[in-house]
């Protein structure tokens, strides 16, 4: 998920060069994974039989380890959190002077694809990485990761049942569980109380439908200063299923036929409640004009006052007290339909072994104690993360305001975006298409349907790979 939701215009040309050069690249490593592998050695020729006199001696021991083992490690949290990921390497060093750790801090997550795919062709790369909630499928059709179900379920403390159900959805591929739910990322609805008493509405009692937010939201435009009831995000890219999929979850549509990603054979988003999602959102934008209007950039919208009531990450609580700790705001969870409640996507990182990792006991003793409730407990209140494990779910910055609206939305309703090995491709295509709606270029009808078309054609071009 992005660092906040902001109205923002992505160019088609951008999007396409983008998902061009990543999709070469996940050919390249498809290929070398299909073609190449990791080299097993031949067959040694037998040894004749010794002869009796040296029957008796002793087989040579093992030696020892000399010195700890070094595990790669790449991260990519960025240089606003140099220090505590830095406090979390040190910790680890110290309770364990077996391992050390020689980390790398890649820059993005584009980057991180792209170095981790090329290292992996060429039989290198890190024993330890991280990977974003869209590239869990991905990684797994190429055999890039290793699985960790029999690790996570031997290991004391340990278990499936220890994950947010929400999270670890994201880890799973055909049955099988290749990270660990590290980072867990969902979005609520945020509205500032500041806006609500001037426009005569209760501070304290935000909306509980999308009926309501559209009523709401008619109160708390005023046009003519660029304040608007509710924020939209305008994007060609798949972080825009931030905004969208809250909706269509909320209107109890799915994505795909399953949500299990290597059972996905099309796409089911086509649909009568689908279409009446999309229309609210076009009314709102035409019809009762209480949102930004597309085209129209306004800096730091939600931080200046200027939105009534938006939809974002607990990624932008953290944005608030960096940037505009005197907002009065709320968080809250997402409103229901007369179809279901509220429902979030989920979303974050996680926490993986790679395939090239020739000291596979040491990387997972790394990865486990990145996991436990000790560590998840004071990193990710730091980071602005929510926790992978429910008992850290309990700790007291997750059990107040503003965070906690966060916890109670995943217990109320969450799914995940099946992470199909195509799904940033795919869901950049469904966000092409809804917003040349949105700008008025062809209804939502059309919008759904071209969608869907174009989706059923990457899924099928998967298939015929073999993927």
């Amino acid at each position: 998920m992005s660092s906040g939701i902001q109205s923002s215009k992505i160019t088609r040309r951008r999007m396409i060069t983008t998902t061009g050069k990543t999709l070469g690249l996940f050919a390249l490593a498809s290929l070398t994974v299909a073609c190449g592998g990791t080299p097993v050695p031949p067959t040694a020729t037998p040894a004749k039989q010794a002869a009796p006199a040296a029957a008796t001696a002793k087989p040579a021991a093992t030696p020892a380890p000399k010195g700890p083992v070094t595990l790669s490690v790449w991260f990519n949290f960025g240089a606003a959190f140099v220090d505590p990921v830095n406090k979390l390497q040190k910790q680890f060093e110290d309770s364990h002077p077996n391992i050390k750790i020689d980390r790398q801090d890649i820059g993005d997550w584009d980057q991180m694809r792209q170095k981790t795919l090329t290292a992996f062709s060429a039989g290198t790369g890190p024993d330890v990485f991280r990977i974003a909630v869209f590239d869990t499928a991905m990684y797994a059709v190429r055999k890039a990761v290793i699985t960790l179900d029999d690790l996570v379920d031997k290991e004391p403390g340990m278990g499936k049942n220890v994950f947010v159900e929400g999270f670890l959805a994201n880890v799973m591929y055909g049955g099988k569980m290749w990270a660990l739910p590290w980072k867990g990322s969902a979005v609520t609805l945020y509205w500032n109380k500041k806006l609500f008493r001037q426009a005569g509405l209760d501070p304290e009692q935000p909306p509980k439908t999308w009926d309501e937010v559209t009523e709401f939201a008619k109160k708390l435009t005023k046009s003519d200063i660029q304040q608007f009831g509710f924020q939209v995000l305008y994007s060609e890219s798949a972080e825009g299923m931030n905004f969208l999929g809250p909706l269509l979850y909320s209107y109890q549509v799915d994505l795909f036929d399953s949500l299990d990603p290597a059972a996905v054979t099309k796409a089911a988003f086509n649909t009568p409640k689908a279409l009446e999602c999309l229309q609210w959102l076009l009314d709102m934008i035409n019809r009762h004009k209480a949102v930004n209007p597309p085209g129209m950039t306004i800096q730091d919208q939600a931080l200046n006052d200027k939105s009534g009531i938006w939809i974002d990450g607990q990624w932008f609580v953290g944005t608030i007290k960096a940037n505009k700790p005197t907002l009065e705001y709320g968080t809250t969870v997402l409103p229901d339909t007369k179809y279901g409640v509220g429902t979030t996507v989920t979303g974050g990182d996680h926490i993986a072994i790679s395939s090239v990792c020739k000291v596979v006991p040491e990387a997972w003793t790394f990865i486990a104690w990145c996991n436990t409730p000790e560590t998840e407990g004071w990193f990710w209140p730091v980071i602005g993360g929510l926790p992978g494990r429910k008992e850290v779910a309990k700790n007291k910055d997750y059990a107040e305001p503003p965070y906690r609206a966060f916890m109670d939305q995943l217990a109320k309703g969450a799914k995940p975006r099946p992470g199909v090995p195509d799904i940033t491709e795919i869901l950049a295509t469904i966000m092409v298409e809804v917003q040349l709606a949105e700008f008025g270029k062809q209804d939502a009808a059309t919008a759904l349907a071209n969608a869907e078309k174009k989706v059923n054609a990457i899924l099928e071009k998967r298939r015929q790979m073999g993927g």
